[in-house]
């Protein structure tokens, strides 16, 4: 019986033929042989015929074949010119008898298999996205390597790598982190990349292809976490890759997740406010900008727990007052506020004790300085101390008189004094003159 073999994965395979043996057990050889393939396969001869016609001979006798597509293939072998299997008697009476033989008989034999030359093969994907910051805005970008899970299929019948399509999407933004787990049905990408990946020799198809977006990245404004999903689906593959099975990664992938920070503000306002016999500080605090959901992000992997406060500590610094004036110097009372958005009147320190002016000895301006440090997901600042909002400067007072420091005397009330002139000593003699001959003084005006 004949017998075609083949290897999955492969086009080349064999025609087995057996030999030919008499009822006696001896060879036959010299009987021709009729072969037809049916099916996706000819034989590996010039003009790939499907037909040969071939002599047996004393041994097994192995034919190659090429297989071109998955399927069902048949091989039928008809030899001819076997003794005949027939015989008449001619009888006569008055000659001799004779054994008349029939025709040559033929045999035929027949095998079938089902081939499939296809390479089936998995892929996985190890990614990097990378932030590159602009005038206006951040470019995102990801370089994923394409490995496969044990070798890279080829091309049917070639020498050459099967192409594999990954499918690249972006999903964001999300205003905090979450841990690696499926997309959220409610997900919907942001853009989608269909990018080609092919060895170009052996080396790449071992070790794996490297691929990226970074020729058309995607830019982005609004602050918030994004995340990039590299996936190989079978439905997305070009005619003439056969993958095994979908790849999806995880959601959410640290390495492919990349945050742009929120931007926090402060509005301020300083002012003193008379509480019973005391005068208290206070500063009205505007905060905004943060996440909605700040401070209550824990963290998770490398994306750090938020910061909790804000600090709006009070400051007793000279004139005139310039940026950093305040750094190294210890705050007359420190200040607390949660880091959330709101507003947040300020009127004690983070002991409840009031900021009243009794308590303090500073006789130069005060100053309340917001600071806050920044988390993973928000940007820290620091307000300046040349902030007019945030200074109050205690009213001046005359100093105190003293017997070395007797006050001036009274001004006694003259003519000019009425007119909010003021009298020099040469004006108080000539005066005085006047009023003994007006005429004389009069007359030597005149001369002058």
């Amino acid at each position: 019986t004949p017998e075609i073999k083949t290897n999955p994965g492969t086009t080349q395979g064999t025609l087995r033929l057996p030999v030919l043996q008499s009822a006696a057990g001896r060879p036959m050889s010299g009987l021709r042989e009729n072969i037809t393939l049916s099916g996706p396969a000819y034989f590996s001869s010039k003009g790939q015929p499907k037909t040969l016609t071939a002599s047996s001979v004393g041994a097994i006798k192995e034919l190659p074949i090429e297989v071109t597509g998955p399927g069902k293939v048949s091989a039928q072998v008809q030899v001819s010119g076997l003794p005949p299997v027939s015989y008449e008697i001619w009888e006569h009476p008055r000659w001799q008898d004779l054994l008349i033989a029939g025709p040559k008989s033929q045999i035929a034999a027949s095998t079938a298999t089902n081939v499939d030359p296809r390479q089936f093969f998995a892929v996985k994907t190890q990614t990097q996205a990378q932030m590159k910051p602009l005038e206006q805005g951040v470019e995102l970008t990801d370089t994923i390597l394409v490995k496969p899970e044990e070798k890279w299929g080829k091309n049917t019948g070639k020498d050459t790598w099967q192409t594999v399509m990954i499918d690249l999407s972006i999903y964001g933004p999300f205003s905090s982190a979450r841990g690696p787990g499926q997309i959220p049905e409610d997900a919907q990408p942001l853009r989608t990349w269909q990018l080609p990946a092919t060895p170009k020799n052996a080396k790449e198809a071992e070790n794996g292809v490297n691929i990226s977006n970074e020729t058309d990245p995607y830019k982005i404004e609004k602050p918030g976490f994004y995340t990039f999903v590299a996936a190989a689906h079978r439905t997305s593959q070009p005619e003439g890759t056969y993958l095994k099975t979908d790849y999806l990664p995880e959601f959410f992938e640290e390495a492919e997740t990349q945050v742009l920070p929120f931007t926090p503000e402060v509005k301020t306002q300083a002012k003193v406010v008379t509480d019973k016999e005391s005068k208290v500080l206070t500063d009205q605090v505007e905060l905004s900008g943060f996440p909605d959901d700040h401070p209550d992000f824990g963290g998770t992997g490398r994306w750090k727990a938020d910061e909790q406060v804000v600090h709006n500590d009070l400051y007793c610094l000279p004139q005139p007052i310039k940026d950093q004036d305040a750094q190294g110097r210890k705050p007359l009372a420190r200040v607390e506020l949660p880091a959330k958005n709101g507003t947040y009147s300020v009127d004690k320190d983070k002991d409840g004790n009031p900021l009243s002016l009794e308590r303090f000895t500073c006789q130069d301006t005060y100053v309340f300085v917001t600071t806050y440090r920044g988390d993973s997901r928000t940007k820290a600042f620091q307000s300046s101390e040349t902030e007019i909002d945030e200074q109050y400067t205690l009213p001046k007072t005359p100093p105190p008189t003293s017997p070395n420091n007797p006050p001036p005397p009274p001004q006694v009330p003259t003519v000019l004094s009425a007119t909010g002139a003021s009298t020099s000593k040469p004006l108080a003699v000539g005066l005085v003159a006047l009023g003994c001959g007006g005429l004389l003084v009069s007359h030597r005006a005149r001369r002058k």
